[in-house]
């Protein structure tokens, strides 16, 4: 017993948990040391690998690959999310650079950083189809209403037409619709005619998957190049 009969505590105890907790925060720091962000938290960088499932080493090259193109904020503008997509060649079709630029913006602050950045290239990174089909549907739903109306899908499937990767013959083979300048919007009419179930002038989610199920011209092609695009720089590729 100790003074007015309080029972001693083991001082090795006390040092054990003390030790444990200063093993923990130094292989945080090594962990924070050896990938470089200083400012991110702990929590945010083991986030970042579960939802990317990049290892330590990679995550690192990718971050250095991005902030080879970024100024003393480490955020990435149009301009030059423009120049690393021009590396993976597909920078030059500025309609579909700027509304992928609009995708990785989430907070729409004109710019994105790094954890933007990474969970940008993750949705296009995707193996699963109705994961694929989310990121293609976010492509078409410029307004980000949930809904994808013909104005939006002419724009979308015009701006694909006009990649290096899809010629305007290609476009017009694959989408059945070659010859008159307005044929892309009479493909547009017919989806529209047959999936848009409730009449509303718009697809939803799943009027957008039934059509793709029966028309994959509309993503898989499309999605091809950006997949390969964002896989590549997901793992730090240039």
């Amino acid at each position: 017993m100790g003074i007015c009969g309080s029972k001693n505590v083991p001082a090795n105890g006390l040092t054990d948990r003390k030790s444990e907790k200063e093993l923990l925060e130094k292989k945080q720091r090594k962990l924070h040391h050896l990938i470089g962000f200083n400012r991110l938290q702990y929590n945010e960088i083991k986030f970042l690998q579960k939802m990317t499932n990049l290892d330590t080493a990679t995550l690192q090259n990718v971050r250095a690959l991005f902030e080879q193109y970024t100024g003393p904020d480490k955020r990435m503008n149009l301009a030059t999310f423009s120049k690393v997509l021009d590396e993976a060649e597909i920078g030059q079709n500025h309609d579909l650079l700027k509304r992928l630029f609009e995708i990785f913006d989430k907070d729409q602050s004109g710019s994105i950083d790094f954890r933007e950045y990474l969970c940008g290239l993750n949705m296009f990174v995707q193996h699963e189809p109705r994961e694929m089909l989310k990121a293609a549907f976010q492509l078409f739903d410029y307004s980000g209403d949930g809904l994808i109306t013909q104005v939006e899908m002419v724009k979308v499937l015009k701006t694909f037409k006009r990649t290096r990767e899809f010629s305007a013959k290609e476009a017009d083979q694959a989408l059945g619709t070659p010859g008159p300048a307005d044929a892309i919007e009479k493909y547009v009419q017919g989806i529209f005619v047959a999936y848009d179930k409730d009449s509303s002038a718009s697809l939803d989610f799943d009027e957008f998957c039934l059509a793709t199920v029966e028309n994959p011209e509309l993503v898989v092609k499309f999605m091809r190049p950006i997949s390969q695009m964002a896989e590549d720089l997901q793992q730090g590729k240039n």
